[in-house]
Order: structure tokens, then C-alpha cells, then sequence
């Protein structure tokens, strides 16, 4: 029976920790989403590289949050909806798969170096690029790191919004000790 002194919790994507993580997911999206089109935001806008360390704190939150398990047989999986357990293994598959696109298409680093567009490898120039070429290897090189942003932070998303503060169950990924 509530009472006036009852404390209602936020919905748990109304935290504002895991609200940080939606937003942090959703603009790792918008800036994956724009490399298809051969625009490289974090190069227009360098705070973005950012989401490197949004994702690693993300991921690190969610793993000392995590509570160990008493079972010994294995792993302790959280409750969550089968559509999560999909979204995690599908942002897994193609966190991989654009890894391996992203490394075949990706021949050096795009460099401007006296007012020329060129492709260098460890200081040593490869070759020259126009614009084009030039703003598709940003780009190429931007897919590269927002596709791994998008899965580490696709699983804390997911796991500050559906974790039970208050529930005893056991919430972690690794095998108990």
C-alpha cells in the first residue's frame, strides 16, 4: 500500500545515467548513418571522437554494476526480452562484419599535406586523392569506429534500462568464480 512517503524510481531509461547512454547510442547511430553518404562528422566536428570514451565508461559502468553469480555451471544471463538478446547479437554481428568491410576499404590515413589531398601510411605518402576520394576515407575511417561505438553502447543501453537495482538476480556476462 503506498504511502505519501513512498519514493517512486524513474522509469529506468528516465535515469539520468542511462538516459546519457541512449543519447551517447543514438548519436553514434546518426554519425554511422552518415558515413554512407561520405560524410564524416566526427572530421567536420572532432568533439564527437568523444564517444570513444562515452563507450568505454558506458561498458566499464555496466560491468562493475554487474553482480556476481552464486551458480558455478556457467553464465548468468539477465532477464531481458527476447528482442534484446537479438539487438545485442545482431549489433555483435555487425560491429564484426563492418570491422571487415571497413579494414578492406581503408588504405592508409587521409592527410591534407601542402594543400594537397593525399594517403600516407605511417608518414610515408601512398598516394595522392581528390576531394572525394579524400572525404570517403574520413568516412570509411569514421563507419570503422561508430560501428564498435554502437555495440558498446547497444549492451549498457540495454542493461541500465532493463537492471533491477533492487532484485538480487544475478546480472553477469562472465562465468562465476
Amino acid at each position: 500500500m503506498p504511502t505519501s512517503l513512498s519514493i517512486r524510481r524513474p522509469e529506468p531509461w528516465k535515469r539520468p545515467g542511462t538516459f546519457a547512454i541512449l543519447c551517447a547510442l543514438s548519436l553514434s547511430v546518426v554519425v554511422h548513418g552518415a558515413t554512407f553518404f561520405g560524410v564524416s562528422l566526427p572530421a567536420a566536428f572532432p568533439p564527437l571522437w568523444g564517444l570513444h570514451v562515452v563507450a568505454i565508461i558506458a561498458f566499464g559502468a555496466m560491468m562493475l554494476t554487474s553482480r556476481r553469480t552464486q551458480r558455478v555451471e556457467g553464465f548468468a544471463l539477465p532477464k531481458w526480452p527476447v528482442w534484446a538478446y537479438l539487438l545485442v547479437i545482431a549489433a555483435f554481428l555487425y560491429a564484426f562484419i563492418n570491422f571487415a568491410i571497413c579494414f578492406g576499404l581503408i588504405h592508409g590515413t587521409p592527410e591534407v599535406r601542402d594543400g594537397l589531398y593525399v594517403l600516407s601510411d605511417h608518414g610515408r605518402i601512398i598516394r595522392e586523392l581528390s576531394a572525394d576520394e579524400y572525404r570517403w576515407q574520413q568516412a570509411y575511417i569514421a563507419r570503422g569506429f561508430s560501428g564498435h561505438w554502437m555495440f558498446f553502447l547497444v549492451l549498457p543501453s540495454l542493461y541500465f534500462t532493463f537492471r533491477d537495482p533492487s532484485s538480487s538476480a544475478p546480472t553477469r556476462f562472465a562465468p562465476a568464480v
